[in-house]
């Protein structure tokens, strides 16, 4: 790891400390990855089953910390530590994680435009709270988030294979509106570099794949058929229930979440977008996502998390031509 790598992690490390505690969207997830770790095959004891919820979750994403975090916890236990170091070891996994794939993606941004580009896109991240912050939260969306950076490092190097499979997996198991912003760099390769019988060729098993994986899964823990996201994606777009919990006016994302996210970044994405042909293909269907989801009258920043690492790769072109 270089400098800004080393800053990066104890960044996420120092904001993983200082906010310990959950909000309402990240309980189900902590309380599945405590049940799978604690309960094990005994889903009688399971939470989720007295407390349901407003719309079922895919437990997935919990198996995956639970399995990944379940020998440390073991040694807590062996050494007396309290189940609150195994919440903080949970959010640190789900950290590790998406910093993997972000580096995949920084990798991947290095190979195509420069590896002085990487450094200031660490850079700017760490001048920035909303991104490393979530990094650590128990949402679907930070889930999402992992595939979405493989997906955006699969299409940058013009792997489309494991881009269409690593965006369906994000977008059936974990958020439904990544199907806009995937489907937007799926139209842009397919006006260039991909053909249209191979997108097909790779979109129906994929799509297969990942709905029977999420549904002999979840139908396991929720002791009924269930495809949760299918489920979370009609009542947020078809029923609108999700406005019960709140509206925004529509512009919302662009006069307030994105410049509280970016901070002072934001003033360096016009000369990035101007001095770098090639990054315009990678920040155009970003905007287009934002563009379409804002019609959803229920808004909030995590809704849009996946698009920051994006717009601050914009800027960090800036930075190092500058």
């Amino acid at each position: 790891m270089n400098g800004p790598d080393i800053i990066f992690f104890l960044v996420m490390l120092f904001q993983l400390v200082i906010c310990p505690y959950n909000k309402v969207e990240e309980s189900f997830n902590t309380q599945a990855s405590h049940d799978i770790i604690f309960y094990g095959p005994n889903i009688g004891m399971y939470d989720h089953l007295e407390f349901p919820g407003v719309v079922p979750r895919s437990f997935i994403g919990p198996l995956f910390l639970a399995t990944m975090s379940s020998p440390f916890v073991a040694l807590f236990k062996a050494i007396g530590l309290s189940k609150f170091a195994s919440q903080l070891l949970i959010r640190l996994v789900l950290g590790l994680t998406v910093w993997h794939a972000f580096k995949r993606y920084q990798a991947a941004i290095g190979q195509r435009y420069g590896q002085n580009i990487t450094k200031w896109l660490t850079i700017i991240s760490c001048t920035q709270f909303h991104f490393i912050f979530y990094m650590t939260r128990t949402l679907p969306n930070t889930f999402a988030l992992v595939l979405c950076l493989h997906a955006l490092a699969f299409v940058i190097k013009r792997n489309h294979l494991s881009f269409i499979f690593s965006a369906a997996c994000g977008i059936i198991i974990f958020r439904s509106e990544l199907a806009i912003m995937m489907g937007c760099y799926l139209i842009s390769e397919l006006m260039t570099k991909l053909r249209v019988v191979d997108a097909i060729k790779y979109s129906i098993p994929a799509g297969f794949l990942w709905i029977f994986f999420t549904v002999f899964i979840d139908s396991y823990f929720w002791r009924r058929w269930v495809w949760p996201e299918a489920e979370v994606f009609y009542f947020n777009t078809f029923l609108n229930k999700s406005s019960g919990w709140g509206t925004s006016p529509f512009f919302w994302y662009f006069y307030s979440a994105i410049p509280r996210a970016l901070a002072t970044s934001l003033f360096f994405i016009p000369f990035g977008f101007y001095m770098e042909s090639g990054i315009r293909q990678l920040f155009l269907p970003a905007i287009v996502y934002v563009g379409f989801y804002s019609f959803l009258p229920h808004k909030e920043l995590r809704f849009i998390i996946y698009i920051f690492p994006i717009f601050n790769t914009v800027a960090a072109v800036a930075c190092a031509r500058l």
